[in-house]
Formats: structure tokens, sequence, C-alpha cells
């Protein structure tokens, strides 16, 4: 993928509707997700997953074996978030996603891409967020996402495949 096609799945806008099948998880990893918002910072367990035809998918977990936070993002920019940590469920297309769930969306996004981005440290900006992320060989190590209109940072580090 270009990088003129990474920007566009990252920065909201520019993707076309075009129905896609159900998701069907082809990759997934295990997560640790940190949310700031102002002073106060909440840490989620997570499993994110995408499909081979370029959705992904982000469940948040709190000490629950059910999801507090389900987040879906279809390859044309459609998106649905919703569950109890959700102060409301939300549907629709990822240019029209409030501020803080566009930072879980392109923290999804960059991972439905990550096959084709480049290894090292990379920051990407748009008007209204900073998405930093660390790449090594073919796998994400961190991912950052950064409001810069509100006052809130979403952090998702990898958890290391378990050796056995």
């Amino acid at each position: 993928m270009s990088l003129t096609g990474l920007v566009c799945l990252l920065l909201p806008g520019c993707a076309q509707f075009v129905e896609v099948p159900d998701f069907v998880p082809a990759a997934s990893r295990q997560a640790l997700v940190r949310w700031q918002v102002d002073a106060s910072m909440t840490t989620f367990d997570a499993v994110i997953a995408r499909s081979a035809a370029g959705a992904a998918a982000l469940d948040l977990y709190k000490g629950s074996p059910a999801p507090v936070l389900s987040v879906r993002l279809a390859p044309n920019g459609r998106a649905t978030v919703k569950g109890p940590a959700a102060k409301r469920s939300w549907s629709g297309e990822r240019s029209s996603a409030p501020p803080e769930i566009d930072l879980l969306l392109a923290i999804v996004a960059l991972y439905a891409s990550e096959d084709s981005l480049p290894s090292g440290t990379r920051e990407l900006h748009s008007q209204n967020m900073r998405v930093a992320f660390t790449k090594v060989g073919r796998a994400l190590v961190v991912v950052t996402a950064r409001s810069t209109d509100l006052p809130s940072v979403i952090s998702l580090e990898f958890q290391k495949p378990s050796a056995r």
C-alpha cells in the first residue's frame, strides 16, 4: 500500500462506501490499551484483529470475559463502536466519527495496514490528531493516537507472543 493509501486510511473523509462481508479474523494479537483523558488514565486488556478483506476490530476488556468496548472498522470507512464503556453506541462513516472515537479508529486502521507499514518509528499528522507507531520487523510494537482538539491520548502496546 502506498503512503497516500495509508494516509487515506488514517485521515477521515477519504473512503468511499462499499458493502463488505461479515468480519472474519485472519490475524489477531493481544495488547494493553492505556486511555488518558485529562489527568485520568484507564488501562484495558485488548484483542485487536484484522480480516483478509481489510476490515479490523478492537475489543477492550476490564475484569470481564465480555468486552466493555467493541470497535469495528470496514475497509470502506464504515465503523461501529458499542459496549458498556461507550458513552453511547455509534455507527457511521469514519469521517463523521466523534473525536474520541476517531482516535480509536486511527489505531484500528493502522493495525489493518500493519503488513504494508515500514519498519521503524513514524509519526503521522492530521488536522485533529497525531498518530505515532513503532514497527520492528513485520510487527507493530506500539501505536499511539493523540487528539489535538481534546485532552485525550490512546496508546496500544502489543504483547509479545509467548514462547512455546
